[in-house]
């Protein structure tokens, strides 16, 4: 009852959620589609891409049980939201989690765990639209002339979304080849960039810190034994 009373106070506070489903990439131990397709491969810096494939190897390789319950878990309380009236939109907080890869699989497994194509769907269109009071998300007089043009239905297959065979934007029609060619020819003409150093230096200590409890580090060390497993 505590669960569903929470839900029902939140929707009924107007406020909207961005859920993130980091622990969607459990599903790539049955799913690499978008792992391997090309416009991933093209437009995916390599240090990335080598991070979206260490993804796929832990989920491959390691015991998947947990994820896939907590998973399971985080979309009840979407698919509660939803069904209660509240507004959900597609979260990814990308680029921490993998770009545009993480949104399609968030959207699988919204719909994996209860949710229907056509309302999984709505959270990545018509709702961030109507939230933002901008003219995106739905196709209709008014709105942006920016459209995705599909190769199958996602509102029987929620993985036709990510099969893309043009897109318009602005009025402009566009192909897929089109898109990723220039791309293409950098990655297959250019040099590999020299490694660099990426860090920068430490900030200086500044004595404004010592009026801040929480910047002393003592603090910092003992909070470690609440908060992080020791090495």
């Amino acid at each position: 009852t505590g669960y569903t009373d929470v839900i029902d106070i939140f929707n009924a506070s107007g406020a909207v959620r961005a859920p993130t489903l980091f622990v969607s990439s459990t599903l790539y131990r049955d799913d690499t589609s978008l792992v391997d397709d090309r416009r991933v491969r093209t437009l995916y810096p390599p240090w990335e891409y080598a991070s979206l494939r260490a993804a796929v190897d832990t989920a491959k390789n390691t015991d998947q049980t947990v994820n896939r319950q907590n998973l399971a878990r985080q979309v009840a309380q979407i698919v509660a939201m939803v069904r209660g009236g509240g507004r959900v939109i597609t979260g990814t907080d990308s680029p921490i989690d993998h770009t545009a890869v993480s949104t399609h699989m968030n959207l699988r497994a919204m719909v994996m765990f209860g949710l229907t194509p056509y309302e999984a769907l709505s959270t990545a269109t018509r709702v961030p639209g109507e939230f933002l009071t901008e003219p995106v998300g739905q196709v209709k007089p008014g709105m942006y002339a920016d459209l995705a043009i599909l190769g199958g239905n996602p509102l029987t297959d929620i993985t036709q979304v990510a099969n893309v065979r043009q897109v318009m934007v602005n009025g402009t029609l566009h192909t897929v080849d089109s898109l990723l060619a220039p791309f293409a020819e950098s990655t297959a003409t250019s040099p590999a960039p020299a490694a660099t150093n990426r860090m920068l230096a430490p900030v200086p200590h500044h004595p404004a810190n010592a009026r801040y409890w929480w910047h002393d580090p003592h603090y910092v060390r003992e909070s470690r034994h609440a908060c992080c497993a020791e090495g």
